[in-house]
């Protein structure tokens, strides 16, 4: 924990952003239900999605961290808002603090309906920039809520980025490989 930790206040609506995560993954594969294209690169996505989701469980498991932040929430009048704090909390132990899956998650499903949709017209391009700006909402989120740490979003920032640039992004322009097609089209 670090002192900008503590000094990032408690607010209680921000919650909503965080749980916007929950919408991402049907969004992922709905989204990418328009054509043969779009549905190979939603196959290879899942896949990568979940090698990555193992790997960083493994981080979990070797550098446990526990998310000891809930104190000023205790502290906060969350008003309406408290009900879904409890939720959360019931479910949500607090530990598998870095890199936060909620953002690495997010940004690569931002990243590829970004991919999907940054060409379709002026409609699509002002839902992009909504669904960028809801996504930023949820990065800022973890830490508003008390749910994890600076370095958690800095950290899975960093691997979102490096698995979009360096792996995620290269496979998806080769499953579109003549070979590759043909493969998918025999499954």
């Amino acid at each position: 924990e670090t002192r900008f930790d503590s000094m990032i206040p408690v607010i209680p609506w921000m919650i909503l952003p965080y749980y916007s995560l929950y919408f991402y993954y049907p969004m992922a594969g709905f989204l990418g239900m328009r054509n043969d294209k779009t549905q190979r690169e939603v196959v290879i996505f899942h896949q990568i999605l979940l090698i990555l989701t193992v790997m960083i469980f493994f981080i979990f498991l070797i550098s446990p961290a526990e998310v000891d932040l809930r104190e000023p929430i205790t502290e906060t009048n969350l008003g309406m808002w408290q009900v879904w704090f409890d939720l959360l909390h019931g479910v949500d132990n607090p530990w598998n603090a870095w890199p936060s899956l909620h953002i690495v998650h997010s940004m690569l499903v931002v990243l590829i309906i970004h991919r999907w949709y940054k060409n379709k017209g002026t409609r699509a391009k002002l839902l992009l920039c909504i669904l960028w700006i809801v996504w930023i909402l949820l990065v800022i989120s973890i830490t508003t809520t008390k749910q994890h740490y600076l370095w958690d979003a800095i950290s899975a920032l960093i691997v979102g980025f490096v698995a979009w640039k360096y792996w995620i992004k290269p496979v998806l322009e080769k499953c579109h490989d003549e070979e590759m097609v043909e493969l998918f089209n025999n499954l």
